[in-house]
């Protein structure tokens, strides 16, 4: 999506795009190699229903977060492990996966209103040289 929003909307060439390129593999990758390992360093991953995920050990036990809120009557975390795991599952899934549709839908926006006026200034300028051209035959009839 990006690509297209660069060399539609701002006319890069090829060669400028290539130079980004391994910015387009590198950045995802990272991101996800250092949430998945953040994730495995602070024992967030268990099981989850029917897969393992980010999730709380036991699937109801209150996390330090409510605990510190006071939301609770505990005093600390019951969590054996996951412990604040809807935030990670929200900081490492939820947010970058709707950042990302997000992006995309403004990205399409973005690129098909510049599409589309491309296209009005093309149908302009093609009745103006129609136009001029059936006036120019009309005074060459006369």
């Amino acid at each position: 999506q990006f690509m297209y929003l660069l060399m539609i909307k701002y006319g890069w060439k090829e060669r400028e795009i290539t130079k980004l390129e391994k910015w387009f593999h590198t950045i995802p990758n990272a991101f996800g190699i250092v949430t998945a390992t953040t994730a495995l360093v602070l024992k967030q991953y268990n099981a989850a229903n029917w897969d393992c995920w980010i999730a709380p050990l036991p699937a109801d036990c209150t996390s330090s977060y409510e605990v510190n809120k006071g939301n609770t009557e505990l005093t600390e975390t019951d969590c054996i492990r996951g412990d604040m795991a809807n935030i990670f599952r929200f900081a490492f899934f939820f947010a970058p996966l709707w950042a990302s549709i997000l992006f995309c839908i403004v990205t399409m926006i973005v690129v098909h209103r510049t599409m589309k006026k491309s296209e009005l200034n093309f149908q302009k300028k093609y009745r103006y040289s129609q136009n001029s051209r059936n006036r120019q035959v009309s005074d060459e009839v006369k």
